[in-house]
Parts: structure tokens; sequence; C-alpha cells
């Protein structure tokens, strides 16, 4: 039995660096960082000290009261309680953190079935009496199992310590990984986390990371009275106070004494910070960044910064300045940004992006200004002015996107503003002026322009559009983690509601185009157990009147791309022509993610980490002779570890078919797919 309790928490990672030269590439030009930079060394640390409550099943809620962070903590594990519950006495441990898939506890209902079991040795406990130390590992038609050990007390029949290894195969992010778990019972055989310990491994070519995570729970407390609603969807909340703490605090809450090398990089990391805070250094700094090279001019881009004054600005390099794919010929590109940050944090960006036509002598592009002024409740201003190309059908498939007949100049004026309301409601309100005018008059360059198919320009009626645009989502139950000036969200058991609504309004300051659209959209991911996960993404949409509709404001269905396969989620992959679609309209895409449930349980192949997925995905079009258009697919991506970045490359086959069509069409298709470290997710 594991009741409700909380606890004070302390958290220690560190993680050593080895052949770490590479790693820290740098130019230090300052005598004092020479110096300190003498047997350096390489590593990353976390401090964490917090107050933790829990009741079952799995409510949680933390108060971060200190956060020392030295280095870089991207890949330093379980530095919040948030990131995992390895409760062994649950059938499934759900990790996101570290797996796609939940992991089945070997002492589930099942373990039987999944597990094969071995008894190492006895021994004396000086307090649990007679210990029976026993093995176990994953059976070979089991995917998702640990291998590792348990320390099962005779007498009461409790774990009172346990081993597991997370199987590598399952994690995108870590080489291998170790948990040493110690729980404590109390007189009522009642049992609570001691202790936790997660030693854990990455590489990055030549590059080795070892890490290790220690996890201290003191001052417990066994079913404490808990206020009415203390369980919410904030799970964990960090004051700013709590990146403040100075040493005598850590010397106070610090459970577990630091190590030889872990004291003599915090003694070497305080000297560096010193140093790199320093007038002397950060002008050092600004001087490197500010000068110009070869390789900053022409290759990387030039930088240029002034810190006293929060000014960053960025130059594109040369190599980029001149680019012959647009229309028209070849252009001269100017591109850069200027970004200024208060002491408030508060961020302006200016984003200039002209171009210069040397065959039509024309000026071009655009003017954004963006400010994040408020990121806990992520209010966001955007203003956007330009003179440049627009695209007729922005969702076009790959080969479509840049033919000539997909341009048109595009004069305008765009601000919108974004914000959450309450949590999980977002409101977005969208004003713009648009004056539509066709290239048919440009002249054309006989190279640039011949690469692509169908040159022959859309020629169309010049006009002038003023829309006004109101989008609205909402995720109901919307679970939350609060820093001091930002707000991350961790997602709902419950789908995301979304609808919008477009109005194009006529006779206003000259506007001539006239149309209401309103769309809806259902969006939803969620697990099957150690079958995988799911997501699904449904949309309907119609124009509600369309007294004059311009075809840069059709509604598009996109085509399938010849040989990628296009993210599923958002496109078809065998549908054999674009169309638009003015009525309503039914489209529902799905993916089921295996996560390697099924190649894995073939053998050895778990070690190549492979996994596969299926999809289907739905058209309804009545107004397009009823088209009724279904397909499905079926691939298998292989997992590709290239330094410290992850991505997928798979094979799919893809078979669609519709009522329009004289027989199925098929294909094989090549796919592509990042890892998204910050969400734990492709």
């Amino acid at each position: 039995r594991i009741p409700a309790q909380s606890a004070e928490v302390y958290i220690k990672a560190f993680e050593r660096i080895e052949n770490p030269e590479r790693y820290m590439r740098a130019n230090f030009d300052s005598r004092e960082e020479k110096k300190v930079n003498a047997d350096l060394i390489k590593a990353n640390m976390a401090e964490i000290h917090l107050h933790r409550d829990w009741a079952p099943p799995n409510k949680i809620k933390e108060y971060r009261k200190g956060v020392s962070i030295r280095g870089d903590k991207s890949s330093l594990f379980y530095l919040s309680t948030t990131e995992g519950d390895f409760n062994i006495y649950q059938n499934l441990m759900s990790l996101p953190a570290l797996s796609p898939l939940p992991i089945l506890s070997p002492l589930s209902n099942s373990a039987i079935l999944a597990y094969r079991f071995q008894f190492v040795e006895s021994y004396q406990h000086p307090t649990h009496g007679r210990v029976l130390r026993i093995k176990f590992r994953g059976r070979q038609v089991s995917n998702a199992t640990f291998s590792g050990e348990i320390h099962l007390v005779d007498t009461s029949f409790y774990a009172s310590r346990i081993e597991l290894n997370i199987p590598p195969h399952l994690m995108a992010e870590y080489h291998a990984m170790k948990l040493i778990q110690n729980y404590r019972i109390n007189q009522d055989s009642l049992i609570f986390i001691d202790s936790q310990r997660f030693v854990y491994e990455n590489k990055a070519g030549s590059i080795r990371y070892y890490g290790e995570t220690k996890v201290q729970y003191d001052s417990v407390k066994i079913n404490p009275t808990f206020p009415k609603r203390h369980f919410g969807l904030e799970l964990s909340r960090t004051e700013q106070e709590a990146y403040e703490r100075d040493s005598s605090y850590w010397n106070k809450v610090r459970v577990q004494p630091l190590l030889a090398i872990e004291k003599k990089f915090v003694n070497q990391s305080d000297s560096i910070k010193r140093v790199r805070t320093s007038d002397r250094y950060l002008d050092s700094l600004e001087a490197i960044t500010n000068k110009v090279s070869f390789r900053s001019l022409v290759l990387e881009g030039q930088e240029f910064r002034d810190r006293r004054k929060g000014i960053d600005m960025a130059f594109q390099p040369l190599w980029l300045f001149y680019q012959p794919w647009w229309p028209g010929g070849g252009r001269l590109l100017f591109a850069n940004r200027i970004k200024k940050t208060f002491d408030s944090k508060r961020e302006v960006q200016l984003l200039p992006n002209l171009s210069y036509g040397i065959l039509n002598k024309d000026l071009r592009g655009s003017v954004a200004l963006n400010t994040l002024y408020d990121p806990y409740k992520r209010k966001r201003v955007f203003i956007q002015a330009g003179r440049d190309f627009g695209l007729i059908n922005p969702f076009a498939a790959y080969i479509d996107l840049f033919r000539r007949d997909n341009f048109y100049q595009h004069n305008h004026l765009t601000v919108y503003h974004r914000q959450e309301i309450v949590n999980g409601l977002f409101l977005r309100i969208t004003g713009e002026i648009s004056d539509r005018q066709s290239i048919a008059d440009f002249e054309f360059s006989p190279s640039g322009d011949s690469l692509f198919e169908n040159n022959t320009p859309t020629d169309f009626n010049s006009h002038l559009a003023i829309f006004g645009r109101i989008r609205l989502s909402y995720t109901p139950f919307q679970k939350y983690i609060s820093e001091p000036k930002q707000k991350i969200i961790l997602g709902s058991k419950w789908p995301t509601f979304s609808v919008e609504y477009k109005r194009a309004i006529p006779n206003l300051f000259g506007s001539s185009i006239d149309y209401d659209y309103l769309e809806y959209r259902i969006e939803h991911a969620f697990p099957w157990g150690t079958a995988g996960n799911s997501e699904i993404r449904a949309t309907s949409g119609s124009f509600m009147g369309r007294n004059n509709v311009s075809l840069i404001d059709y509604r598009y269905q996109r085509r399938g791309d010849d040989f990628l396969f296009t993210p599923p989620m958002y496109a078809f992959q065998t549908l054999d022509s674009t169309f638009n679609t003015f009525n309503r309209y039914y489209e529902v895409h799905y993916r089921h993610h295996f996560n390697g449930a099924l190649i894995n349980k073939i053998p050895f192949m778990k070690y190549f980490q492979m996994y596969e997925s299926v999809g289907a995905n739905l058209l309804y079009a009545p107004e397009r002779r009823n088209l009724f258009f279904v397909e499905a697919y079926a691939g298998v991506d292989k997992l590709i570890k290239l330094w410290r970045e992850r991505f997928k490359i798979g094979l799919y086959y893809c078979i669609g078919y519709s009522n329009l069509f004289e027989q199925p069409r098929s294909f094989f298709k090549i796919n592509f797919e990042f890892y998204n470290r910050s969400k734990n997710s492709w």
C-alpha cells in the first residue's frame, strides 16, 4: 500500500563530459579565461530543493524552493518529480521523458508472463532481517520490459530495493539508463520511496556523457491532510527567489555531500562565472562577436551586440546574397534581425527582409515587428508590412509550390494578437489589408524560371481585400508547470477543440472581396498501453457566404507528394490532384505509433531501434461529385543518432481509393521526422 504523502526532496544531477575539446570549441582571448580553463573539468550540474505532495493514484504538486544550474541542463535527467512515476507497484510505468511506450512493471499482475525470475541469494539486513535477492529479465516475446534486480524482504514481502535497467531500444535520447530505488515501510505497512539514483550515458560522436542523478526524500509525512482542491492542473511551481539562493542555503539543505570532482567543478564554475560576468571579459566577447571576418561575413552571417543597450543584431551571410529561384530572375537579398532585450526580460524583434530584382529592377520585401510581452500568458503582438511575393496556394504539394502559376504580387499589412485567456483557452485576433496583383506583366528569366513546369503566371484582376479573423482553441484540464517568467504546458488527456472564423469585409477603402468562412477542428493524442499511442485530427469547414472569393482565398485540398511521405496528420499521400472546396468538407487523419511493440518481438530486431506505424486518412467533399476518398499506409522508421540530434528515416507503403478513381493508387514513400527534445516527441 502506497499512501498519500508529503516530503522534502533534494535532487543533485551531475554529468561528466569526456573528450570535451570539440564540445567546448570557443575562442577565448582574455587571459583570465585561459587561466581559469587550466585543467578545467567539463561537466554540467544541477541542484534542486523542493517540497512534494503526492496522493494516489497519480496526483502530484511540487513547489521548487531552490534551483541551481551550472552548465547545460538539457541532458540532465529528473530535475523534477513530474518527469516520471517510478512506482513499481503499478502494472504499467508511464515514463514519457524516456520511452514512448509504457513499460510493464516486474511486480505487475501479468509479470509472470512477461518476465523470467531467478533467485540469486539471500542476505541479512540490519533492519529488515532476511532479504531475498531476485534477478529478472524480459522474455523474448515481450518488448517493453525492464531487466534488473528486486530485493524482497522475506517476512513482509515488500521490495526494499529495486534496480531497473531501461531498455535502450525504447529510448531516443539516452544510450543507457539505470535506476536504483530504495523503499521504506512504516509500522502500518505503508510504503514510500526513500531515495533514487539514476545512472545514464549518452554519446555524440567521439564525446561521451556520463550522468548521475541522486534523489533523497526526507521529512516524509504519511497521509497528511491536504487542503481542498490542493491538487490541480499546476503540477509544479518555481518562484524567482528559487534561482537566487546563495551557498549558505545549499550548505543547509544539501543532504548529500558533494564529491571531490563536484566540489572542484562548483569552484571552477563559480570562478568562470566571476570572469564571464566581468566587464572586461564581456567586452572582449563582444569584440570577438562584432569583429568582421571572412567566416562571419561570407559563411555564417555577421553579428553585432551591445549588451549595455540590450541590442543584438544578425545579418545574413553573403553566400545567400544572390537567390536565383524567385520569379522574374535572380534577386539580391538583404535579411537581418534586430532584437532589443529589456531588464524585465521582455523582448522586441524587428525583422527586415528586403530583396532587389535584377531583371525587373523592383524592390520587394517585408518588415515585421514581433514582441512577446507576457511570456506566462503567452501574450504576443505581431505586426508585418510588406510588398513581396505571395503564394496562391501555400499548401500546394512541394513540386507545385514554386511553379510560377502559384505566385502573385502581395502588398499587405498584417496585425495579430494572441494570448491565453484562462488555462487552456487561447484567443488569436488577426486583421489584414491585402492588395493582390498578378505577375503576368513580369519579365521572366529563361534560366531560373525554366527550372519549373506550368510557368504561365496566373492572370487575375487586381483587387484589395480586408480581413478579420478570430480563432479560439481550448484544451480542457490542461496541466502545466509554472516558472518565474513562463508557463510550460504539459498537455491533457482531453482533446483540443478549435474554431476559426474569417470575414472578408467589402466596400471598406475600396475592398472587393466578400465572404465568411468557418472551420472546426479537433486534435487529440492518446496512449494504448504497451501497444503504442495514437493521434487523430478532424477538420470541417465551409464558406457560409461567398459573394466574391478570390482564388487566393480558396480552401485547397492538397494532393500527395511524389516519393516523399508528407506529415500525414496534415496531408494526404495518394490524392491525385489539388482542388478547392467551397461547401462543407470533412477531413480526418489518424495515425497509430506502435513504437516497436510489434517489430521488436522479432528476435534481435530491437537492437536496430526501428519504429512501425500505420494510419488512415479520409476526405468527404459532397460538392465534388460526392467525392469520398480514403487511404491507408504502413511503414517502418529507423532511428538515427547524429551527434546530439535524433531523427528517423523510414519507408512507407501507401494505398488510396476514391469513388472517382478508376482503380486504387499505391506508392512507396520515404519519411523524415525530427525529434523534439523539449516535448519528448516526434
